[in-house]
């Protein structure tokens, strides 16, 4: 199966799923989270607002908030494919952007200085080798291509019905360290 068909079908099966389902599963990702990887108080991460049946990230953004952790989102700047990350300290700072996404208010600071401990991508799918197959507009993929994310440890969310065996890849995808889904970790 080509990427276009490939992208449409997870994306029905992944607005098949029901609001509980979503928020059960996003649940159970999020426990792994928590368990598995170290969210240390004042480090960075990069995080994204769910839309469309994406793994539900509100409680882990609302533990980072709690826990003091510099949170920072992503927002679509009108220059074609380019994203940059912002600062976000509580949900007022965020407003619908480009597609309709919560994004951060201009007045939030910028990213700079030091790489984020760790990434935190959405995705439509991933397969075994934890390549990611996003929406198509190549926005993770020229953001993450720059050297000083070289460190950063990348963590894709997704539901199990997700993973694929395969994808096909371009030289610019990016392989994911981890992938967590409800079931496990990959």
């Amino acid at each position: 199966m080509d990427k276009k068909k490939l992208r449409q079908h997870l994306l029905n099966l992944r607005q098949s799923l029901s609001l509980k389902e979503v928020k059960s599963k996003s649940n159970k990702i999020t426990s792994h989270i928590l368990k598995n990887f170290s969210l240390i108080k004042n480090s960075k991460i990069f995080l994204y607002v769910p839309i469309r049946n994406e793994v539900d990230t509100w409680p882990l953004i609302f533990y980072c908030w709690e826990n003091h952790i510099k949170t920072y989102f992503p927002r679509c700047e009108q220059v074609p494919g380019k994203m940059y990350f912002y600062l976000v300290q509580q949900k007022s700072e965020l407003s619908p952007g480009k597609f309709g996404i919560l994004e951060p208010s201009k007045k939030c600071p910028i990213f700079s200085g030091t790489p984020p401990q760790i990434i935190f991508l959405p995705g439509v799918g991933f397969d075994l080798r934890k390549y990611r197959l996003g929406y198509g507009g190549g926005y993770y993929d020229r953001f993450l291509n720059k050297p000083i994310f070289q460190k950063s440890i990348l963590v894709g969310l997704a539901f199990n019905f997700q993973i694929v065996k395969s994808l096909p890849i371009e030289e610019w995808d990016k392989k994911m360290h981890f992938i967590v889904t409800e079931n496990k970790i990959f």
